[in-house]
């Protein structure tokens, strides 16, 4: 079992194809742990498009002036590992996610 693994079986990140459902993003992102620690609400999400991407955008410019972002991780896929995560934590992330050969980063 890797990182990653542990991460979504233990409810602190989600994995989510590039074209997934907007229903099936919405309702599994809002069971991340964090999301509910932090009581964060989603935006309106456009659902014409089955863009992951977009979506992300959209929630960090909203959330940003909340103080929260959702953060990637990298896994050479065309998946996205992401997770909600304070703003201010996440140099401190990138960062000391290198020494253990992962790669975090803001969607």
């Amino acid at each position: 079992m890797g990182f990653v693994d542990i991460l979504i079986n233990n409810g602190f990140a989600e994995e989510f194809d590039w074209k997934c459902e907007l229903e099936c993003f919405e309702s599994l992102l809002t069971e991340i742990k964090s999301f509910k620690v932090y009581d964060l609400e989603l935006p309106p999400l456009t659902e014409d498009k089955n863009d992951v991407y977009e979506w992300i955008k959209t929630i960090n410019t909203i959330w940003q002036e909340q103080g929260f972002c959702l953060m990637q991780m990298y896994i050479d896929s065309d998946s996205y590992v992401i997770f909600p995560i304070e703003a201010s934590k996440t140099e401190f992330l990138e960062t000391e996610s290198k020494k253990i050969n992962e790669m975090f980063m803001i969607c």
